[in-house]
């Protein structure tokens, strides 16, 4: 079968299509960083009078609005229902010692330094936890912090508070205690009694200084 070229028209024409595909993806990857980050991006190269009414309406009168220009088209999404971020501040006191059991006395110690005393030590822990979301026009809340801070009692601290993690929690039965892998667990068991509407974010003060954030 004898080989054919595309025409100019066609080959222009292809090119059309996939720059405007182009641009399309792009515009929804925009629109989704500023749902994501709560900002707003507005242009349109001949405004017309639907375009200016929306401005009037919507944009202007009601600024929780995000808006998108593809390909000339303004096209608006309410954002009239903010998201906010509240946040639980509670503590627990715990022993541990981190130790690698694969590892040599000689490696664990140099490692982990005075962390790896064989009769453990104890940290004063500071816990933090942000829930992020939309307002409930109902209550006023993104979530009631009397249940938030009872979720954390019943499924943290009664677990960890004044226990020896290696030793009393199963958790950390095969895992190394250390504040990155505590804020990961704790973050797991909160997670599933959230909505899939919220996010969640743990912040462990292991000391004054030393602190870590699980998601980052």
């Amino acid at each position: 079968m004898p080989f054919k070229c595309l025409a100019p028209k066609k080959l222009a024409a292809k090119g059309s299509f996939f720059f405007d595909f182009l641009k399309t993806i792009l515009s929804v990857y925009r629109f989704v960083y500023m749902l994501k980050n709560n900002t707003y991006y507005l242009r349109t190269q001949a405004p017309s009078p639907t375009v200016e009414r929306v401005l009037q309406t919507n944009f202007l009168t009601t600024p929780r609005h995000v808006c998108i220009n593809n390909s000339g088209h303004l096209i608006c999404f309410s954002m009239n229902n903010p998201r906010v971020a509240v946040f639980r501040k509670t503590h627990f006191n715990a022993a541990h010692r981190l130790n690698n059991p694969s590892w040599s006395e000689e490696q664990n110690a140099r490692v982990f330094g005075k962390c790896n005393y064989p009769n453990y030590h104890g940290h004063n822990y500071e816990l933090i936890v942000q829930v992020t979301g939309e307002v409930n026009p109902d209550t006023g809340y993104v979530v009631d912090l009397k249940w938030l801070n009872d979720l954390i009692e019943q499924h943290v601290l009664e677990k960890f508070d004044h226990k020896n993690l290696n030793l009393d929690t199963k958790e950390f039965k095969n895992l190394n205690p250390s504040a990155e892998n505590i804020a990961i667990v704790i973050y797991n068991l909160l997670r599933e009694h959230l909505e899939a509407t919220l996010d969640l974010k743990i912040r462990l003060y292991e000391t004054e200084r030393n602190f870590v954030e699980y998601p980052a």
